[in-house]
């Protein structure tokens, strides 16, 4: 008759069975059970032990039950968490660290925590508000793929250079050959990864015979916003998020039925009618808030003034007045 710890003394016995018969073990699953966690650490270092993510799943959605009370909105973001951490685990390499880093960033992207485009897009928090919609989300997540969350997150001179790629997007297409060029004999070793994959996606790599470059992936007018600056109009889809998430608010599922989705429909647009009347009749809409307003005005300032400035200088004043928070 055994007492105490069953599961903990079970397993005990299956490894000692196991190992006895001279069969080699390179993994063993379990839970997160301390003591048996405990003693494969101690009594058989030899085997790899893992936990199985379906428990970590299930630890996570079970603590996300508290929030539920507290934030009636708290459920539409369960699913998406619980596809990130799966995908965390899916794409780290059987690397913890970078697990961890993957799964604290929050730069699975639509793809991967995609239930609604509504809960994505309000994770991520730019100091103004802003992100380089285009290329932003697939930037957090190259810095994750390459493993320099850590630095991003804690070496601010390295957070300072790798923001400097972002910063290209305020440069004139006519330049940005020029700005590229400047930029890559600036930066540090560590942060030319980066630059590299963004010359081969946003801006082309050169043609092997040097008199060209390839069609990037991604056209210059798709994420360039200097004349957009200039002109002071909107450079991100931040509106369009909006209207996205209010679709989901009403929802409130992620798979709703035709019918449900027409009434949805019809309710939201009798709400912008409304809204629409209201600035009829004169009202203003909503102020961006002042720290908003400073920063799209440093910013201008500095996009104003690019050609009495070096390149370099230039892409390192704008980046002081944003904030990726990964």
């Amino acid at each position: 008759m055994f007492k105490g710890d069953l599961e903990r003394k079970a397993c005990e016995m299956l490894l000692e069975e196991i190992v006895g018969q001279d069969c080699k073990i390179d993994l063993f699953l379990t839970d997160r059970h301390k003591g048996i966690r405990y003693d494969i650490r101690t009594k058989f270092p030899e085997i790899q032990h893992e936990f199985d993510i379906w428990h970590l799943s299930k630890s996570v959605m079970r603590r996300m039950k508290v929030f539920d009370k507290k934030y009636p909105d708290a459920y539409l973001w369960k699913t998406s968490i619980n596809n990130h951490l799966w995908w965390s685990s899916k794409t780290c390499k059987e690397d913890g660290l970078l697990f961890t880093q993957k799964f604290r960033s929050r730069t699975g992207g639509r793809r991967q925590l995609g239930t609604t485009n509504s809960a994505q897009s309000t994770r991520r928090r730019d100091k103004n508000q802003r992100l380089f919609f285009l290329f932003g989300e697939k930037y957090e997540k190259k810095l994750c793929e390459l493993g320099l969350t850590n630095h991003y997150n804690n070496e601010p001179n390295f957070s300072l250079y790798a923001k400097m790629v972002t910063a290209l997007a305020f440069v004139p297409i006519e330049d940005i050959d020029n700005a590229l060029l400047s930029l890559s004999e600036n930066l540090p070793d560590d942060v030319q990864p980066i630059l590299d994959w963004f010359e081969d996606n946003y801006v082309g790599r050169m043609n092997r015979r040097g008199n060209g470059r390839r069609q990037p992936l991604f056209h210059h007018e798709m994420w360039n916003v200097y004349n957009r600056t200039l002109n002071q109009q909107d450079r991100t889809n931040n509106h369009t998020e909006a209207v996205h998430r209010r679709l989901q608010a009403e929802l409130g599922m992620d798979h709703p039925t035709i019918w449900k989705l027409i009434d949805v429909l019809r309710k939201v647009q009798a709400n912008r009618d409304f809204y629409y009347e209201h600035l009829v009749a004169g009202h203003n809409p909503p102020v961006k808030l002042k720290m908003y307003r400073d920063a799209d005005q440093r910013i201008l300032t500095i996009v104003w003034d690019y050609y009495n400035r070096d390149v370099v200088e230039h892409l390192r004043g704008i980046v002081h007045n944003y904030q990726i928070n990964l």
